[in-house]
């Protein structure tokens, strides 16, 4: 339970204490599971109906290290993945983590520039891959003169490592595997991007082990479904927490459509998955959720982007035993800042501060704000965050642990998080500072709406007045009037005055977070467009 100090204005979550010695690598504490789990099933592949258990696992992982450090690697060598969800990308990880290679995950969807714009930083020595990527992966490596090992986690390519060949024993001693060694990162990750601005987040195993502990939605009997993009942390951190509470999985390289989400449900009695908020909007608006049996369904866990409490509702309904639960988190915090409560009434807050961590409210003084009072969130954990891949960016916390999240929020009289928008993007208007949030959450309780973005685009007078994007449901007739009716209440200042334009889609990132700067270049394009029509 959360605890507010009314003296220093600090929002206290839950305590649990660090068990982890800060010199273990997660591959260890993975393999050591593996070892006392052997014949229970942790993985099952959807597309061949491959099922691992945790002794394969212990034998895969453990073949691929040995492999790995027999073929020259050592501590501290990148190893890159450019992979979807394939039965031995898990083991490749998990092998790269027992003799510490910082794993470096790029989106699949890549293309060259954006290869390189990454390993041109991270320079891997081996990169582990699917077949069908491997072409514009040679002419990235190509290019960047790069001769790192590519090793096929999918059909064999003739000339080229596959993975079966690093999965059979061979005659290296198992004791390099627990050399203490000085590499602390366990991931090389790319922050969302959502401000228009990615950098490469280094993520610890110390990190890592104590967010394990932390979670609190974890029992043995889970069966897990999150089709979310390695590239991402929270695909990473799903794949490390849900192994290390012994929690199968279900994968499929597929990419998410509504169908195949609600076949492989009702399939596999799913009873714990996440889901992105952009995935879970097109879940809502397909026809078959409304008949899609969620029965078994405990836990539908979502965030990324802003959650409308419209939209909880309606996933709320149609989970007959199950609720929804909305995360708060950044790459810089290895996941989760805070979550909704399993028993908390619905609201549109992104819960109570996790395990171990304090938030507090900065106001624009300096000063720590009281509850209700409106600010920047601040947060901090126990666990120091190791900074930017060869310190390329000035780090988000300052002397005393505080991450400085760039969001703007209060805490409420429940001891909740809101979130009101991000200073980046707060619409300049000459009367006050606009936060988006309210002003979408309105147009986002109207049926037929899918999704909304409210950004400043310029005015002579008012410097910025808002202006909105908005994707309809299929075949909704939702219109400019419905919208200005339901935001009628707002201040004046708030109202939509730059205009309502209907889109087919948002400008997203690759983890599927609202791009808001293409958002603004995209409603002001269009603004222009409309102008120069009616003069």
């Amino acid at each position: 339970m959360a605890r507010f100090d009314s003296i220093t204005k600090i929002l206290h979550g839950r305590r649990m204490p660090q068990i982890y010695d800060p010199n273990i690598s997660v591959g260890q504490v993975i393999l050591n599971v593996m070892f006392k789990n052997k014949n229970k099933v942790i993985q099952i592949n959807d597309d061949d109906g491959v099922e691992v258990t945790c002794s394969k696992m212990a034998s895969m992982m453990t073949n691929i290290a040995k492999n790995l450090y027999r073929l020259g690697f050592r501590s501290g060598d990148v190893a890159g993945l450019f992979a979807s969800h394939t039965t031995y990308v898990a083991p490749a990880i998990f092998g790269c983590l027992l003799i510490r290679l910082p794993v470096n995950p790029i989106e699949k969807s890549f293309d060259v520039n954006q290869i390189l714009n990454i390993f041109r930083e991270t320079n891997p020595k081996v990169v582990f891959c699917d077949n069908n990527v491997v072409d514009k992966l040679m002419v990235a490596l190509g290019i960047l003169e790069s001769e790192a090992t590519i090793v096929i986690l999918t059909d064999r390519i003739e000339g080229f490592v596959h993975i079966t060949d690093l999965i059979v024993d061979c005659n290296v001693s198992e004791d390099f595997i627990f050399k203490s060694t000085d590499e602390k990162n366990s991931f090389i990750v790319c922050t969302s991007g959502s401000s228009g601005n990615q950098k490469l987040a280094l993520v610890t195993h110390l990190q890592q082990l104590q967010s394990y502990i932390w979670t609190n939605d974890y029992d043995a009997d889970s069966f897990d479904l999150n089709m979310t993009s390695y590239f991402w942390l929270v695909g990473l951190n799903n794949l490390i927490f849900r192994t290390l509470h012994v929690q199968k999985r279900l994968i499929t390289a597929k990419p998410f459509t509504p169908d195949l989400f609600i076949d492989l449900i009702e399939k596999y009695e799913i009873n714990v998955c996440f889901l992105i908020t952009s995935y879970l909007c097109l879940l809502t608006e397909s026809p078959r959720f409304w008949t899609a049996d969620f029965s078994r369904l405990k836990y539908l866990k979502t965030g990324g982007i802003y959650v409308s409490e419209t939209l909880r509702q309606i996933v709320k309904d149609k989970l007959t035993n199950g609720i929804v639960i909305v995360g708060y988190g950044m790459t810089e915090f290895c996941g989760l800042l805070a979550e909704t409560p399993h028993d908390c009434q619905l609201s549109s807050a992104v819960g109570v501060p996790s395990i171990n961590t304090d938030v507090k409210i900065q106001l624009d003084d300096g000063t720590t704000g009281y509850l209700g009072e409106i600010g920047e969130i601040l947060a901090r954990n126990p666990v120091t965050f190791s900074g930017y891949y060869k310190n390329r960016h000035k780090a988000k916390f300052d002397d005393e642990g505080w991450l400085h999240t760039g969001d703007m929020g209060y805490i409420d009289e429940k001891y909740e998080i809101n979130i009101i928008g991000q200073r980046t993007f707060a619409i300049k208007n000459v009367v006050n500072e606009i936060f988006p949030f309210d002003i979408e959450n309105k147009i986002c309780t109207l049926d037929g709406v899918n999704q909304a973005v409210v950004v400043g685009t310029p005015d002579s007078i008012e410097i910025e007045i808002p202006t909105a994007l908005v994707v309809r449901d299929a075949n909704s007739d939702v219109d400019e009037s419905d919208i200005l009716e339901v935001t009628s209440d707002l201040p004046a200042y708030k109202k939509i005055r730059g205009g309502i334009f209907f889109v087919d889609s948002l400008p997203t990132t690759n983890t599927g977070k609202v791009e808001r700067k293409k958002s603004k270049e995209l409603a002001i394009k269009l603004k222009i467009e409309r102008e120069s029509r009616t003069e």
